[in-house]
């Protein structure tokens, strides 16, 4: 294989045009994220939608590369997008062969991908093919610091520190941020995040496959004691969570996003009810099954729940008394409701009657939006109307 010389930018974009747009725009976006994190040094105004920018352009890129028809078909209806993607990808081809002008290491890495065309090289590693500079390297881990400051940009951080390190594997969700409407994306970091979250939550409403869920019970009820104990001991430490928030909380309830959170103890009940049960084998895993769905369900419904909550919390007006409350509610709840030995339990539930692997149990999503919507009281703030006289 002949290596192209991405130092000459003529020869760059000849070996471009030869390739399928699948190519042009993986090997565009790989480029694109190796430096997108020194977008993180300009902090003036407009900064948010600088880096949103940057990342719808190389996330619609990325999608692009993965040819699937379906994607395809939108882009070619949604001009716009089309040529937004295209002018992302052209772009970064260029900002490819200019890096790799000043920067060997990143004339290697582009130079290690191009030898790879027929691998997927959205599992490998950005700078599997060089050494990152050191200088990008400290800007990456900064730029990485900073999103996270801003639950807004959870999804983007996680995508690109993953896209980074070549583990990125949830392609579903990428395509359907990529498709958000582009006047949600002229709204801003907020309006796109919030788009997101809806997402997430619709698709985590599907429910569990049943004949997979069927095979996981099989092997469950084998141990009917400690799985017994284990559901009944859930259930009553969430239970126990929620008569100390209530005790200490202004209000004898839970906060706006925790409904859900209040049937969490009973479905844990009702798991050990079948698994104690004397029916026979076949009964009881059936029993098993529609309590384990009425678990998940009550999870769909509390992650829903949760992102509603938050988007109603971002989206209210405060008087200086309810941004009070609202803070003392967010300390409550962090302290009895979202700390990890609670959540911890609730997740090993999940893992130990849902039978599902990690990105479908989804158990980091649901901890980072209980998170998120504590934080988001924590820091609630009057806005300034006027409060109303007494």
């Amino acid at each position: 294989m002949v290596e192209v010389d991405f130092s000459d930018v003529n020869a760059a974009e000849v070996w471009f045009e030869r390739q399928t747009p699948e190519v042009r725009s993986t090997m565009a976006s790989r480029a694109a994220l190796r430096v997108v994190a020194n977008l993180g040094r300009y902090d003036g105004e407009g900064a948010d939608r600088l880096v949103l920018t940057a990342f719808r352009c190389t996330l619609t890129s990325v999608v692009r590369g993965l040819g699937r028809t379906t994607v395809v078909e939108w882009l070619d209806m949604a001009a716009r997008s089309a040529a937004l993607s295209a002018r992302s990808a052209h772009s970064a081809a260029r900002s490819a062969a200019l890096s790799a002008h000043s920067a060997l290491s990143a004339r290697s890495a582009a130079v290690w991908d191009s030898q790879r065309l027929d691998d997927d090289l959205n599992s490998e590693r950005l700078w599997a093919g060089a050494t990152v500079p050191d200088s990008l390297q400290t800007q990456h881990t900064t730029f990485l610091t900073d999103l996270s400051k801003k639950p807004d940009w959870d999804f983007f951080r996680s995508w690109y520190e993953q896209m980074w390190d070549g583990t990125f594997t949830d392609w579903d969700l990428a395509t359907a941020v990529a498709k958000i409407n582009d006047d949600v994306w002229d709204e801003g970091l907020a309006a796109v995040a919030k788009a997101i979250r809806g997402i997430e939550a619709n698709r985590d409403s599907s429910p569990l496959d049943q004949e997979a869920l069927k095979g996981h019970l099989r092997n469950v009820i084998k141990f009917p004691t400690v799985h017994h104990d284990f559901a009944v001991s859930t259930g009553m430490q969430i239970a126990s969570a929620i008569t100390a928030y209530k005790t200490e909380a202004p209000a004898n309830a839970l906060p706006n996003g925790f409904e859900q959170f209040e049937k969490l103890p009973r479905a844990f009940e009702k798991i050990a009810e079948a698994l104690a049960s004397n029916e026979d084998k076949d009964q009881r895993i059936a029993d098993l099954q529609a309590e384990v769905n009425g678990l998940h369900a009550v999870i769909a419904g509390l992650r829903l729940e949760l992102s509603e909550a938050r988007d109603a919390l971002i989206d209210s007006r405060l008087s200086a008394v309810e941004a009070a409350q609202t803070r003392t509610f967010g300390e409550k709840t962090t302290t009895f409701l979202t700390n990890v030995t609670l959540i911890g339990a609730i997740g090993m539930g999940m893992f130990s009657f849902f039978g599902v692997d990690d990105d479908e149990l989804k158990y980091d999503a649901l901890k980072e939006q209980l998170d998120a919507l504590s934080q988001e009281m924590l820091q609630a703030q009057a806005s300034n109307q006027t409060d109303p006289a007494p």
